[in-house]
């Protein structure tokens, strides 16, 4: 029989205290994994729910962790509070939503950590992170533009890549308006339609856009505001033969400004003055252009009008041209005038008034002149019966609107200074027929008060003299009448340039 073969004990022995040695090690080991501190946990991100709540969301431990303490944190008076809001248990929790705030008033801040069973010690703090808090949009009437505003996301898993601007028109679904960089929190919508309600989100992703997070929604509704529709001058005129002076019209919308242009040819405005309006409702709407030169040219203008946000949105509907005057002695006593049509008034010209003044005087004493058809802007006046001035006539035109509006423009006035003469009769028959029973000078246009007649014999006895221009000398001396023969005159007189003058002569006495 064969005999049985021999165990080694010593392998069994060594054996044996091999496994209770890796038995001893698991067990430490165990007790070192039981006992180490719970990680901190890595948060995924923070959004805001339909209600506006925000949620916060973390990848949940593996080891060690019996649950994680919520913190809210709080601005006071500059300072920073956190304040336990609460606890969950359970090492698989990996979302909180704080239902006791709301995310559209401010901005939230949190931050979490782990604890374990135990007198084992929390886990450190996450980083704060906090919700995304949008500001109350802002609309621009004036450039029709809403800008955003937001606070920054802190602490993105994977850097923060940048911002998404969502945007949805009366409540329709959401589509991405923009998009700015991760340090830019703000955006401007432009191209607006008038009468939307436009809302608002924004929306912090990461870098590879795997992760994002939201805020609450904002609404503003866009408008359109009153623009001026029309602006007419009424009139331009000179004005006391002192300046132009430009009258117009607006409709009631607001307007923040007016500014005058002005030309001499009727192309290539330029700018002349502006008139800020200081009652947007009631806008001054007048002007006087003290620096035209009326005398020497017409003028057109122009009036570009400024809405109430500053923008030039329209041109007068019409531009309008002075009148200006011009005239010359045409022949012996004749002065011709002419001028331009005025120009602006949509029914035209009525008619022409033509004054005029002599030595500053209304002739005639009342209304115009003449009245003219639109047709004419010529006009020839004799003056040979006004000779007995000074020579100084002045002239001007005055247009009236057609239609009823009774709207009138004055031109300038010019002066037309007749040169002096005078007409001396060689002989006169005392008692005779009129007009040789007298000497009396035919004078036209002398300075008045600078006139005298003087008779004298031929021994230079003064027999006459007179100071009166229609007072003429009779042949009497003493009140009876001279010898026939030679008598000497002298007048003196200051002509129509100012100028001092002496006439000497004869005059021969019939009998």
């Amino acid at each position: 029989m064969e005999k049985p073969k021999l165990i080694n004990c010593r392998s069994i022995s060594l054996s044996g205290k091999g496994i209770l040695i890796f038995l001893v090690i698991v067990i430490v080991s165990f007790s070192e994994v039981h006992a180490q501190n719970p990680v901190t946990p890595v948060l995924d991100s923070i959004s805001i729910t339909s209600s506006n709540n925000p949620i916060i969301s973390w990848f949940p431990n593996n080891i060690n962790t019996a649950g994680y303490v919520i913190v809210r944190g709080e601005f006071i008076n500059g300072n920073y509070f956190s304040n336990r809001i609460d606890t969950l248990y359970g090492i698989q929790n990996s979302n909180y939503t704080d239902y006791s705030v709301s995310a559209c008033t401010e901005s939230r801040w949190y931050n979490i950590h782990a604890f374990a069973d135990g007198n084992i010690p929390d886990s450190p703090w996450t980083d704060i992170i906090k919700t995304i808090y949008l500001e109350d949009p802002f609309f621009d009437i004036c450039n029709n533009s809403i800008s955003l505003q937001w606070t920054k996301y802190d602490n993105m898993l994977n850097e923060l890549g940048g911002y998404q601007i969502l945007a949805s028109e009366n409540g329709g679904p959401f589509s991405v308006v923009g998009n700015t960089s991760a340090s830019q929190n703000y955006f401007t919508q432009g191209n607006l339609s008038p009468n939307v309600t436009y809302t608002y989100k924004i929306r912090a992703v990461n870098e590879d856009g795997t992760r994002s997070s939201t805020s609450c929604e904002r609404s503003i509704a866009t408008r359109t505001y009153d623009k001026p529709a029309f602006s007419d001058i009424l009139f331009a005129t000179v004005e006391n033969d002192e300046h132009i002076k430009l009258v117009w019209e607006a409709d009631d919308a607001p307007i923040s400004k007016f500014q005058i242009q002005r030309s001499e040819t009727g192309l290539n405005f330029t700018f002349l003055a502006e008139i800020e309006d200081l009652n947007a409702y009631n806008p001054a709407t007048s002007f006087t252009d003290t620096s035209a030169n009326f005398y020497s040219t017409s003028y057109y203008y122009r009036i570009d009008i400024y809405d109430s946000c500053g923008k030039k949105h329209l041109e007068s509907d019409n531009i309008a041209r002075t009148i200006l005057l011009t005239g010359e002695k045409t022949s012996g006593s004749e002065i011709t005038i002419q001028w331009n049509p005025y120009e602006g008034w949509a029914n035209g010209i009525e008619k022409f008034e033509v004054y005029q003044e002599v030595d500053g005087v209304p002739f005639p004493s009342t209304g115009p002149l003449v009245d003219l058809p639109p047709s004419e802007t010529t006009y020839t006046n004799d003056v040979s019966g006004l000779g007995g001035g000074e020579g100084n006539f002045t002239y001007y035109v005055k247009a009236y609107e057609n239609g009823g509006n009774a709207e009138v423009s004055l031109s300038n006035k010019i002066t037309i200074q007749l040169e002096t003469s005078i007409s001396i009769p060689n002989a006169i028959i005392p008692g005779g027929q009129p007009p040789d029973n007298e000497f009396k000078p035919l004078v036209d246009f002398i300075e008045q008060g600078f006139y005298t007649l003087t008779i004298y014999n031929k021994w230079g006895e003064q027999l006459f003299e007179s100071k009166v221009v229609a007072d003429g000398w009779d042949g009497t001396y003493k009140g009876e009448y001279v010898p026939g023969g030679t008598y000497v005159y002298l007048i003196k007189f200051r002509d129509a340039r100012g100028q001092d003058q002496e006439k000497r002569g004869t005059v021969t006495v019939v009998r």
